[in-house]
């Protein structure tokens, strides 16, 4: 009986141990989330800074990741795979909280179901991991996503593409554009009329270097073209 008494207060404290460790995690997930949305936050405002300097050229913005590849890796090393309909309900979730989805993988599958409508099996097996998967669930970080689109469009019409679907003439120039707007070292283009469109060359880049210099905070220095001085040798 004795022994039976010291065990249970061992247990006891085992389990406040316990309780104690969990709530400290809890604590520094919950900083880590405010970081991060605070970063994201100024992701977003560093987006509105380069959409308002280059007007109706360039525009920038983010979105919260949606690429739930690291999640769909951590499903498959606590599941026997097979959550293809269990992430694709998850990718329909907006503003995805990965300290939510912990909570609710540990409240057991009918928290699965009712919060993110996964199927009965789907949810079951989720909910099986239990803890462990949880754990790893809390800890999985989603990365903002940066959008920098390029108006293509005449000066009445505006006509914004992302950067997937400009010419690689038309991404160098919005990569250019972007470059010359913050850049505080030389820079170095080594023959531009390889990969930069020249009709975006004249209507965007020339008049943001000539508001750049404009400014007084840089002087255009002279330029050499490597062409030319091996003509020259030869």
């Amino acid at each position: 009986v004795d022994d039976l008494k010291q065990k249970e207060a061992q247990k006891v404290e085992i389990v406040a141990e316990i309780e104690a460790l969990q709530a400290a995690r809890q604590e520094i997930i919950d900083e880590w989330e405010k970081a991060d949305r605070e970063a994201f936050q100024e992701l977003a405002k560093a987006a509105k800074r380069v959409s308002k300097r280059l007007k109706s050229s360039v525009r920038a913005s983010v979105k919260p990741g949606t690429d739930l590849t690291p999640l769909k890796d951590i499903f498959a090393r606590h599941t026997d795979g097979g959550n293809g309909a269990a992430l694709s309900r998850l990718e329909d979730v907006e503003n995805l909280s990965m300290s939510e989805l912990a909570r609710n993988i540990r409240k057991g599958a009918a928290s699965l179901m009712k919060t993110y409508s996964f199927t009965e099996n789907g949810a079951a097996k989720i909910a099986a991991a239990s803890d462990k998967l949880a754990l790893e669930v809390e800890e999985c970080r989603l990365r903002a996503q940066a959008i920098i689109e390029l108006n293509v469009g005449t000066d009445s019409t505006d006509n914004w593409k992302k950067l997937d679907h400009l010419s690689a003439g038309q991404r160098a120039t919005a990569v250019l554009m972007l470059l010359l707007l913050e850049a505080d070292a030389p820079l170095i283009v080594d023959q531009p009329e390889d990969d930069l469109d020249n009709q975006f060359i004249v209507q965007h880049v020339v008049e943001t270097w000539h508001n750049i210099v404009a400014t007084g905070d840089v002087r255009p220095g002279p330029v050499h073209f490597h062409r030319d001085a091996f003509q020259d040798a030869a």
